[in-house]
This record gives structure tokens, sequence and C-alpha cells, in this order.
């Protein structure tokens, strides 16, 4: 930014003199600079002249107008005012800035672009024989004005002003789905701005940041007065720079067609070379291009749905899965800013890839992109799928994400409405929890994972559509025999938590109440079942269950919708739930091994600011050989959950060599007995079967010691104080009408069975826990045999090689 230019002439001396003494020496300095010799050099304005630059720090400049003032009138030199200026000066620093710190600046910034592949070198030098003669200094608020001659430049509170845009404007668009971008770095305080006010998210997106400049030796202008060469080696910022940057910028808006290009653009109104042809019709005209390019590919994906009926899915997809036809393709579309979506849907895809399928794995490039309509489009255009499958999304609500309209139009919806669809339900997200949802499950469509019986009663899920099935593992990830024990040993603990729920219940609870602000009646509501909510997690084992005992409170006070009222129970009242369980066993902990001298460690994200077990906090691991060798080398780990006691974290452990054990619950409880029902009903022969004709449908006979099994069942009847001689008696779940109050299950998903029963692999006190860390710590082979048992459970039912083989036959037979 140059000298301001030449006041108005409207503008009296007086009037400047004012505003010399309003503490605005950014504003005045350049009015009274150029003011003075319109005024006959008035002493009063030239000493207000020299006094504000004195208040901004730049003591060379203003020693040089306070000695021209006393050149010109020596008496000047005695007065009081004068004096005690000089004084003032005598005590500020020295404000210049040396040209070998301007030119060190350059040269890293040259050096960080060399190693980034951009070659700078010729136009460094040119630059580096410019700045003879060139005075650079720095003032008392870190602005930099320079001196060329006797004109000064950049004069203005150029830091002052980034720092407002950062705060008004990049700060709050720190989520930009697409890049950043400005056009010169002459100063250089925007960019630095760009980068600390876009941190990346905890998600781990982080906005990429493009920077564009004509002439290299502006470039280095900008980049000698401060060190920004950390920035310029950050992987997401891009810079184009030089004759051709408009052609660099293309080309690299050409590369990224299928994520967003039009981001926050803003250019410096300091900048001297502006690139040509400008940057606003590069990225128009890149855009018409992608937009063209988008258009056509829905052309082809819709004149291909129109031209397939549910007919010919039925016989490509038996043909393609039998081996008669080409193999069946998947597009699995994923996200890579989750805790563990993304990973489970590039684990699935290899799983899928072992069966013969040919998959492709739809999301976002990097961690500094995310996808546009065009990213999707063009996959599902030149892929042709025959299979799509979204982690936690239907049909309807992935549409709503790639083009964000709620009920796209024919014409702009981006996937096809005859290709079989997946939902692949792995949490209780607000958008399932809908009639919409069920109502968007086709005829050839699947609901795979935990679809809850409320999701297939109240919101029209078709239960003949839902495959259970648990979250799995990777077990070529996680895999006991490839261990890294150098990193084993760093993790080592008696118990482990791996959790990223760091946030405390009460700071939990009072960002839910936050949200629900705008209906005061709704918080009022949440806020008044707190206390119950609390009893609740206190006791989990407690009849009816934890779900049910929400569910009771929901009916007793909230007046809501179906999606409304399942909404704040899943994601308010069961979240808080879930959230009070999790601390109150990491207090356990923390007294325990405290108390016993065991060590303890909570690994994820957060921890290390959380006001109780910062001591205890570990950093969040990769999802792969680090978090494996962590399992591994712990005691126990710890899984508590109010939602399901079966989750990936207890597989993931137990294949890497580690040991699981739960908080235990009713719902745990319960499961065990349920799903060891249908594990006898399908896996055992009755010896008889009767009809008492009472509407509850038939009744199976069998051997009470024909299996372990069956055993533990009669065990577990005894233990409720029912009688049995040689037979138990169950009722066929198929013809039972109170089997619908029960959520659909896969027999092999239950706690109990998993983890080789509830007694020696759970807790609901302090001192069970205590006692399940002593047995692990004082019995090793008590832990192998542990871990072994429920590793070769685990691999026979809960690996992605098992989900992908189970989805195969369950689409098979949804289409014959």
């Amino acid at each position: 930014m140059s000298a301001q230019a030449a006041p108005h002439a409207t503008t009296t001396l007086p009037q400047i003199l004012v505003l010399g003494s309003q503490n605005k020496p950014w504003a005045f300095v350049p009015v009274a600079k150029q003011a003075l010799p319109q005024t006959a050099f008035d002493p009063e304005l030239w000493f207000l002249l020299a006094s504000n630059l004195a208040d901004l720090g730049l003591r060379t400049l203003a020693e040089a107008e306070l000695d021209a003032l006393v050149a010109k009138r020596p008496q000047a030199e005695r007065i009081p005012r004068v004096v005690e200026l000089r004084e003032r000066l005598n005590d500020l620093p020295d404000d210049r800035v040396p040209i070998d710190e301007l030119r060190a600046n350059a040269e890293r910034a040259l050096v960080a672009l060399t190693e980034r592949g951009i070659d700078l070198n010729d136009d460094f030098a040119q630059w580096s024989n410019s700045t003879a003669g060139t005075e650079a200094f720095r003032a008392s608020d870190g602005n930099i004005v320079r001196r060329l001659g006797q004109t000064l430049t950049h004069f203005g509170d150029q830091v002052g002003a980034a720092r407002q845009i950062g705060g008004e404007h990049i700060a709050k668009a720190a989520d930009s789905p697409a890049p950043f971008l400005t056009e010169g770095v002459d100063p250089p305080w925007l960019l630095i701005e760009f980068a600390e006010r876009t941190p990346r998210h905890e998600s781990g997106y982080q906005p990429g940041i493009r920077v564009v400049q004509q002439d290299p030796c502006e470039f280095f202008d900008g980049c000698s007065l401060a060190d920004i060469s950390s920035i310029l080696c950050e992987e997401r910022v891009e810079c184009f720079i030089g004759g051709d940057a408009g052609e660099q910028l293309a080309r690299a808006l050409a590369r990224d067609a299928g994520t967003p290009i039009i981001g926050p653009y803003m250019p410096l109104r300091s900048l001297r070379t502006p690139c040509r042809p400008a940057v606003t019709e590069i990225v128009r005209t890149e855009l018409e291009q992608q937009n063209a390019a988008h258009a056509a590919h829905l052309a082809r994906i819709h004149t291909r749905d129109a031209e397939r009926d549910e007919a010919y899915w039925r016989r490509r997809i038996p043909s393609a899965l039998s081996g008669q036809a080409e193999p069946l393709r998947i597009v699995i579309a994923t996200c890579r800013f989750t805790t563990v979506l993304g990973s489970m849907g590039t684990d699935l895809a290899e799983s899928l890839r072992k069966l013969g399928c040919e998959v492709k794995l739809l999301t976002e490039p990097s961690d500094h992109r995310r996808l546009s309509p065009l990213g999707y489009s063009k996959v599902l255009d030149e892929f042709d799928p025959d299979l799509i499958l979204a982690p936690n999304y239907t049909r309807r609500d992935l549409e709503k994400v790639i083009t964000g309209q709620t009920d796209a139009s024919p014409e702009s919806r981006v996937l096809p409405t005859g290709v079989p669809f997946v939902v692949w339900v792995q949490d209780s997200m607000p958008h399932l929890l809908t009639t919409a949802a069920g109502a968007s499950i086709s005829p050839l469509d699947l609901a795979v994972g935990y679809v809850s019986r409320e999701m297939i009663d109240d919101f029209g899920y078709p239960r003949e559509a839902v495959l259970p099935a648990p979250l799995v593992a990777s077990a070529t990830k996680f895999d006991a025999s490839r261990i890294d024990h150098e990193i084993a040993q760093r993790c080592a603990c008696d118990v482990a938590m791996m959790t990223h729920h760091s946030e405390t219940p009460e700071a939990l609870r009072d960002r839910l109440l936050g949200e629900l602000a705008g209906s005061p009646s709704v918080r009022r509501q949440m806020e008044s079942l707190i206390p119950e909510l609390d009893g609740i997690a206190r006791d989990p084992c407690a009849l009816p269950g934890i779900s049910q005992s929400v569910r009771a409170l929901f009916d007793a006070n909230a007046q809501l919708d179906p999606e409304s009222r399942e909404m704040l129970l899943q994601n308010f009242a069961m979240r808080y739930v879930d959230r009070r369980m999790r601390h109150e066993v990491a207090h356990w902990c923390q007294e325990i091994c405290e108390r016993r001298g065991w060590t303890f460690r909570v690994f994820g994200r957060g921890w290390d600011k959380h006001p109780r077990f910062v001591e205890f906090a570990s950093p969040a691991l990769d999802h792969g050989d680090a978090l494996a060798a962590a399992y591994h080398a712990a005691g126990v780990t710890l899984h508590v959950s109010a939602f399901s006691p079966v989750h990936q974290r207890l597989i993931e452990c137990a294949l890497s060599g580690g040991v699981p054990i739960i908080r235990r619950t009713c719902e745990a409880e319960a499961g065990a007995r349920w799903s060891q029902l249908l594990r006898i009903v399908r896996d055992e022969i009755p010896v008889e079967i009767t009809d008492p004709g009472d509407g509850y449908g038939r009744v199976l006979w069998f051997d009470h010691m024909a299996s372990a099994e069956t055993a533990e069942y009669t065990r577990r009847m005894q233990a409720g104080g029912r009688s049995v001689k040689d037979r138990i008696a169950i009722r066929d779940p198929d013809q039972d009408p109170r089997t619908r109050d029960m959520p659909p299950m896969m027999p092999e998903a239950d706690a109990a069975w998993l983890l080789g029963g509830l007694d020696e692999s759970s807790f609901n006190t302090r001192d069970e826990l205590e006692s399940l860390i002593e047995r692990a710590r004082s019995y090793p082979g008590w832990r192998t045999s542990k871990s072994n048992g429920i590793s070769a459970r685990a691999h026979r039912f809960h690996t992605h090689d098992v989900l992908a083989s189970r989805l195969l036959d369950a689409i098979k037979q949804r289409l014959s």
C-alpha cells in the first residue's frame, strides 16, 4: 500500500491538526506528509508528523522529520515539547530492518519453494540485485514501512487490516469446502492470517490455500518482510508464481476437477502486477468447463438409469456373483473426515476385491479437499456401478450431501435411482431416524448394520431389507503376529481406554442444551431429564435397561413428533448417558491405578486438556500398526458404551492380541439370552415340536445337554429359578409375534458369546473392574487364553472379509 493521495481541497489545516491529535498515526502521517509543503511547513503540523511517527515506533523516520524541523526553525530545539519528543526518540529501539534480514527471509522462501519443485533461483537473483538503496523500518505494531530515496511505500496499518479481515472473514470461513485464493503476498500479513485462522479441524479437514503472483520480484518483496517459509512448506499451500502464473492456476483447477474450486477470494489491494488473464476470469472459465463436464456425466447416468429396469438388476447382479458375467462393480461412498468411516470403507473395499468384485472408493482426495457434485458424477458415469454402498447415508441423504438439495430435481440428481443401494448403518444419525429415510429403501436396497427396532417400526425401514451386523475390524491391520514391539513397549500399561470422547459430561450437556436454544420449551424438557439420566448412567444394569429407561422418560415428559423424539433420545439423552458412563469408568481407573501403583493410559484426542486426566493422556493413534500395538501392550482394554456392548474396538483389540473388557449393561445381559436362543434354534435339531395353539407359535424341544449352548441356556434358566429336567422348550422365533419387539440381530453379535462369557469379561462396579485388572496382571496365561479365544471367534464372524461375504449373499438373496 502506497502513501495516501493528497488531501481534498476542502480539508483545512485546523482539521489536519485535529486528526494529528486523535491517536490515529497511520491515518494522519500520509495526510500530513503531503500537506506539509502546502502549508509552508507549518511547525505545528511538522511537529505532529514527527510525534505521530514516534507513536508508531518509527524512530528513524521521526528523527528525520524532527531534525528537518529544527534545521528550518532552530529555535524549536528549545521548546519543551520538542525536547521531550527528542528524549522519547532516544529511548525507542532501532527501527531499521537490516537488508541482510530481508534477504535472509526471502531466501528461506526460495529454499521452501525449491524443495517443493518450484525453481525461482534466477528470479531471486534479479530481486536481490534490485534491493540496493531500499530501506525498511519496523513499526512497534509489526508493520514494515519501506523507503526508496524519499518515497515511503507500504505506509499504513496493513497488519491491523489483515487481522481484521482474519477475524471477520477468514475465521468464519475456516471450514470452506474450497481452497482460499489470494493474489499477492506483498505484504505477507494476509497470507499469515490465512494460515493461522484456518487450523486443522478435529475431523482432520483443513482448507487449502492458493497463492497467485505474476511478478516473482513482487513475491520476494513480500517474503522479505517475514519468514513465511513454514507456510510455503505446508502441503495444503499451492503457489503459482511467474509470468505463466495464470496458466499454472488453470492447470491446477483442471487437475482438481471434482472438488469445489470457488472459495473465498481475497486479492491484496496493494497488488502492483495483477495476473493476466485475471484470476476471476481463469476461475470462471474453468468453472464453466467443469459444469459442462458434470452435465455430460449426468446425461449419461440418467440415460442408462432409464434403460435399466428392476428386471435388469435381478439378472445382472446374480450373474456377476455367480461368475457368469463380468465382475460386480461396487462404489463405496465414504468420508476421510470421520473417526472410523474412512478406514472402514477402505478395509471393506479390500475384502470385496478379494471376492472378485471391482471396487471404487469414492472419497475426498486429500485432507485439504472436499468433493463436488462433479467428483461423484464422474465416477458414477465412468465406473458404471452395479451397487452403491454408503456408511450412514441412504440414497436420499447421500443425494442431499452431493447436491445440497433436500429433494433434488430429476435433472440435477446425481445418484442413479435404479442401481441397488446399501446403507451401512453405524451410528444413530438424525437423518437416519426419519420416515423419509425408511421410505427411501427400495425393493433392491439393503440396510446393513445397527438397524434398530424403532427404525423398522417407527420409520418404515423394511425388515426384509435388513442385514444385522455389528462394526467389524480388519484382520490385516490388526494381526497379533505382526505387532511392532517397539511401539508396543512405548504404549504399554495395565489398563487402557481408546476413545476420543474427552469432552466432559458437563461440557457435553451444556453444548447440547445450547444447540436447543432455538426451542426453549424443548430445552427445558431436556434439562429436566438430566437428574434421571444421571441415575440411569450410574447403574446401567438396572431393569429395564438403559434404552428402555430413557424411552420411559421421554414417554412421560416429551410431547414430540416421532422423528424429533427419536433424534433427541439418541443424540441428546443417550449421548449424555454414554458420556457419563465413560467418564465414570475413567475416574475409577484413575483412583484404582493411583492407589495400587498401576499404570493407566487413555488414548485419543483432547484428553491432554481434560482437567483430571491430563497425566494419563496419550495422543490419538493411527488406525493401524500403532493402535494394534497399543491394544497388544495393555493388560486390559476397556470398552464402555450406552449404545452397544459389541463394538469395532473389541474386535480390533482381540485380533491384536489384547484383552477387551466391557462395562456390563442390562442390554448386554438380555442380548446374551436372546442371541443364544437364536443360535440354538439355528444350529441344533429339536427332538420334538409341539403346537399349543395359543397364538405364540410352535414350541421347539431340545435336549438340554445337546451342546455347550443348550447346556449354558439350561444353566441360565436354572439360575433364574426355572426347573429343567432333560429338555428345554423354546418358542419358534419365526412364529412368535413377540419377537417383533426384538431388534434385528446377528446371533454372533453378542458380547457374552464373543468375550467367552460376561463373568470374566465385564464389570459394573469399581471393585469388579479392579479385580479384572489384577487378574490380567497376575495371570498372564489367563490373559493369553482369553485373548486367543476372543480372537478366534472374531475371525469367524467379525472381520471385513466375513462381512463382505455376508453382504454379497444378502444382495443375491434380495434380488433373487
